[in-house]
C-alpha cells in the first residue's frame, strides 16, 4: 500500500517523537537502572504493567521468555541494541533517499531574468535605473523588471519622467521618494548595506 503524502509526513513526525521520547529514557538514566538491576529479579517484578509517556504498557518480554533467564537486563540490553543498530541502518536509508531531493536553490537575479527572458515575460530593456551604473563587460548594468509592475513608474512629478525598476530601485523609489543615487546603487550591487539616506527625512 502506498501512503500519501501526508500519511507520510504524518509517519516522519511520529518516527521523530518516538526517537525523541527514547532519548529521553537515555537521558533519565535507564542504562544506568539496567546495569544496577539485579540478575534473577522475580517475574512479578516484570509482569506488572508499567507507564511509559503517560500510558500503561505491558513489559516488553513475555512472562514465558523470563523462565531460565538468569540475566534479564543483560537480555533487555542485547535486543535493545539489536533493535537500535536495524533502526539506525534504516533511518540513514531514509535519510539517503530524502536528500536526494534538496530544497530548491533560491533563484538570483540573474537566474531570474533568464528565466523571464526564456518565457518572453519581461520587457528586454531591464531596469532604467541600475542601468545608470556599469554591469560586466562595462556594459550598462542589467536587471530584471519587477515582475509586479505593469507600467512604468513615475520617477519625477515634475517632469512626468517614468522608468522600468527592478524590485530594489522600486522599493527604494517607494521608501524615499526618489530613485537611488549612482553610489547607493554601486553599494547595493556590490552587496554592501545601504543606509536611510541622510538627505531623506524618515518617516514618522
Amino acid at each position: 500500500m502506498t501512503l500519501s503524502n501526508r500519511d507520510l509526513a504524518r509517519l516522519v513526525d511520529e518516527t521523530v517523537d518516538a526517537i525523541t521520547d527514547l532519548a529521553g529514557h537515555f537521558h533519565h538514566g535507564v542504562l544506568q537502572r539496567m546495569a544496577e538491576a539485579a540478575p534473577g529479579a522475580s517475574v512479578g517484578r516484570f509482569d506488572r504493567p508499567v507507564v511509559a509517556g503517560g500510558r500503561t504498557v505491558a513489559d516488553p518480554t513475555a512472562t514465558a521468555a523470563l523462565a531460565g533467564v538468569d540475566d534479564l537486563p543483560a537480555l533487555h540490553r542485547s535486543e535493545l541494541e539489536r533493535a537500535l543498530g536495524a533502526v539506525r541502518t534504516r533511518l540513514r536509508r531514509c535519510i539517503d533517499i530524502a536528500h536526494l531531493y534538496p530544497e530548491p536553490r533560491e533563484a538570483d537575479v540573474a537566474d531570474r531574468a533568464a528565466l523571464a527572458r526564456l518565457n518572453g515575460c519581461v520587457d528586454e530593456r531591464g531596469c532604467e535605473s541600475c542601468a545608470r551604473t556599469t554591469g560586466p563587460a562595462n556594459a550598462p548594468r542589467f536587471q530584471p523588471i519587477y515582475s509586479r509592475l505593469s507600467a512604468p513608474v513615475l520617477v519625477d512629478t515634475d517632469t512626468g519622467l517614468t522608468m522600468w525598476l527592478c524590485e530594489w530601485c522600486w522599493g527604494a523609489h517607494r521608501r524615499w521618494g526618489r530613485l537611488p543615487t549612482l553610489a547607493e546603487l554601486e553599494r547595493h550591487h556590490a552587496g554592501q548595506r545601504v543606509d536611510w539616506p541622510a538627505d531623506v527625512p524618515r518617516p514618522a
